[in-house]
C-alpha cells in the first residue's frame, strides 16, 4: 500500500487536495468525515499513519510532514469514533443513550482543549511527540496515544460531572434507572407515540405512585409532629416537589391524550382523573402543613399531653385506614369498600368534634397551652379534610352522573 500511495505523489491535482489538510479546521473535518464512513479511528488513523510515512502530507514551509495537520486530523477522527456507540443507542434506554453522550462529550473536550494547546503550543507539542518517534509513522501512532492519555487524565477528575451532565440532557424514563432525586414519570411515556387504549391505565398507575409518596409523607409528618420524630423532615419537603412535578406532567399528558380518539368510557374516566389528581396533591399539601406544625412544635419546644397524643394517634390510623381503602378502590375500580369507607368517614368526622372538645377541656384544666392548642386544632381539621378527599378519591370511580 506505501508503494501504491508513492503513485499519489506523481498527480498534482490530488496533491492539492491534500495541501488543503494544512487548514487546522479542514483537517478535523476530514478526519472526522473519515471516520464516519468508515466508523473506525483505528482504520483512518492507520491510512493518516500511510499518508504521512509516504510524505503525501507535505508541510509548504518545510517541504516534510505537516506534522500539526496531522495531529488536528486524528482529533477530528477522535470525534468521528462516536459514530457506533451514538447510532447503537438511537433506539436503546436512556443509560444507553447517556453512554454514547459521555463518550462524545469526551472527545469534543479533548478536541478543545488539545487545540487550545495546538494554537498556543505547537512547536512544544510536536517536538514532544517527535522525541518519542523514530519516523513520520510513528509519530502519527504515538501521536494518537499520547492525546487519548491525555484526554483520559484531563477528564477522569471530571466523570462525575459528565455523568450529571448527561442525566441533565437526556431524562431518564419511569421505568429505568434513575437517581432517587431524579423526577420522572415511571409509566408514561411522553417521548413516544400516544396509544389511547393505555391512558387510562399509564395515568392510574403514575396516580398510584403519587399516592404512595403522599401516604409516605403523611405518615413520616404525622410522626414527627405526634411522636417528635424530625429525622425525615427533610425527605417530606423534598418528596413534595416530586408530588407536585407528577401532578403537573401527569394532568399535562391527560389534557394532551384528550386530542387523540379515546373511547367513550375512557372519555368520561379521565375527566374524573383530573378531579382525583387534585385531591391526591392536597393531601399531600396537608401532609407538608402537618411538617410545618412539627417543625414549629420542635423550634419553640411545644408539647403535648398524653391524652391529646392518644387522640392524635387514633385518628391519624383511621385517616390512614381510609385513604389507603380509597385508594384500593381507585385503583382497582371496586366500590364493594364504599360501605366501610362511608363509615371510616364517619368516625373521623365524630373524632374531630371529639378531639376539639377533649382539647378545650385540657386548656381548661391547664394541661396544654394555647400553642398546642393552634397546632392540635390544626392537625385535626387537617385530618378530617384528608379524609373528606380521600372518599373523593374512592367515588371518582363512579360515573359522573351519579
Amino acid at each position: 500500500m506505501t508503494d501504491a500511495l508513492q503513485e499519489i505523489r506523481t498527480i498534482p491535482e490530488l496533491m492539492q487536495l491534500f495541501s488543503y489538510l494544512t487548514n487546522p479546521v479542514i483537517a478535523v473535518l476530514v478526519g472526522l468525515i473519515l471516520t464516519v464512513i468508515v466508523q473506525s479511528s483505528s482504520v483512518t488513523v492507520s491510512v493518516l499513519v500511510l499518508l504521512a510515512g509516504s510524505n503525501i502530507i507535505v508541510n509548504p514551509a518545510t517541504g516534510g510532514t505537516d506534522y500539526l495537520a496531522c495531529l488536528f486530523f486524528i482529533l477530528g477522527a477522535n470525534i468521528g469514533s462516536c459514530t457506533p456507540a451514538v447510532m447503537a443507542a438511537l433506539n436503546a434506554n436512556r443509560n444507553a443513550k447517556r453512554t454514547a453522550f459521555i463518550h462524545v462529550m469526551f472527545n469534543v473536550v479533548g478536541l478543545v482543549v488539545i487545540s487550545i494547546i495546538l494554537i498556543f503550543a505547537a512547536r512544544p507539542m510536536i517536538d514532544l511527540i517527535d522525541a518519542v518517534s523514530s519516523t513520520d509513522k510513528r509519530f502519527v501512532a504515538n501521536a494518537d496515544t499520547i492525546f487519548k492519555i491525555f484526554q483520559c487524565i484531563i477528564l477522569l477528575p471530571c466523570s462525575n460531572l459528565l455523568i450529571q451532565l448527561s442525566k441533565k440532557v437526556i431524562h431518564a424514563k419511569g421505568y429505568e434507572e434513575q437517581s432517587d432525586t431524579e423526577m420522572v414519570l415511571k409509566y408514561i411515556d411522553k417521548s413516544g407515540v400516544t396509544t389511547p387504549t393505555t391512558v387510562v391505565v399509564e395515568v392510574v398507575q403514575e396516580i398510584k405512585r403519587m399516592s404512595e409518596m403522599v401516604e409516605l409523607n403523611l405518615k413520616e409528618a404525622s410522626d414527627a409532629l405526634i411522636h417528635k420524630k424530625y429525622e425525615y423532615s427533610d425527605e417530606v419537603y423534598k418528596r413534595e416537589k416530586y408530588i407536585d412535578f407528577l401532578s403537573r406532567e401527569i394532568t399535562e399528558y391527560m389534557v394532551e391524550s384528550n386530542r387523540y380518539g379515546l373511547p367513550l368510557k375512557d372519555r368520561e374516566r379521565i375527566g374524573g382523573l383530573f378531579h382525583v389528581i387534585i385531591d391526591v396533591e392536597r393531601i399531600g399539601d396537608h401532609a407538608v402543613n402537618i411538617m410545618d406544625d412539627a417543625l414549629k412544635e420542635k423550634n419553640k419546644s411545644i408539647g403535648f399531653s398524653t391524652e391529646g397524643q392518644k387522640d392524635m394517634t387514633k385518628m391519624y390510623e383511621k385517616v390512614i385506614e381510609i385513604f389507603e381503602k380509597s385508594i384500593q378502590a381507585f385503583t382497582t375500580e371496586d366500590i364493594s369498600g364504599f360501605g366501610e369507607i362511608n363509615k371510616l368517614e364517619d368516625v373521623i368526622d365524630q373524632m374531630k368534634i371529639d378531639c376539639q372538645e377533649g382539647h378545650v377541656k385540657r386548656m381548661a384544666e391547664g394541661k396544654c397551652s394555647i400553642e398546642s392548642g393552634l397546632i392540635f386544632t390544626d392537625l385535626v381539621i387537617g385530618y378530617e379534610r384528608i379524609a373528606d378527599h380521600a372518599v373523593n378519591i374512592a367515588y371518582s370511580i363512579l360515573p359522573e352522573s351519579n
